[in-house]
């Protein structure tokens, strides 16, 4: 269980131990619990987490809020799009919260999340540059994360593997 937070970006405290924990800690799987009725806001920290290389369920909470305001979420076009398994619930009402559950479980022994979030040509190039320059011998599943972070000239990153923000 991790602080709420919105981004993998060390700008607060929960940020800084959240994604110190899923990088050095390398959980078998994330449970992302995001807020249907403000899906956009969470969707930022979702795509950062698939790029994690670590396996991710969705869980879409207060979907009984959702419907009863009359909103509609495309859950199997959504599972496609992140390249994940989504499911609805409602803590409140513990509805699907088993079922999420149950979904990260299998997920930590079954899958692997596949980043879908695929930038401009020439970001793609840079990146695909970065990947082998400087994290080729990270494990693959990180390469894509470290070399996007390196791209942003993330400091924590920078200095994690001692590269000059300088050189870059």
């Amino acid at each position: 269980d991790l602080p709420g937070i919105y981004s993998l970006s060390p700008y607060t405290l929960e940020e800084v131990v959240a994604r110190n924990y899923l990088i050095g800690e390398r959980p078998d799987a994330i449970l992302n619990i995001v807020d249907g009725t403000n899906l956009e806001r969470n969707l930022y920290l979702t795509t950062q987490l698939t790029e994690l290389g670590i396996p991710v369920v969705i869980a879409i909470n207060m979907m009984d809020v959702v419907k009863k305001n009359g909103d509609k979420i495309n859950v199997p076009e959504l599972s496609r799009e992140l390249g994940c398994k989504v499911v609805e619930i409602s803590a409140l009402k513990g509805d699907g919260v088993m079922e999420a559950a149950e979904a990260a479980i299998d997920a930590a022994k079954n899958s692997k999340t596949v980043p879908m979030h695929t930038f401009s040509g020439v970001v793609e190039h840079a990146i695909a540059h970065i990947e082998e320059a400087a994290v080729h011998n990270m494990p693959e599943e990180q390469q894509r994360w470290y070399a996007i972070k390196i791209f942003e000239r993330d400091d924590e990153v920078l200095k994690q593997l001692n590269l000059d923000p300088k050189v870059l």
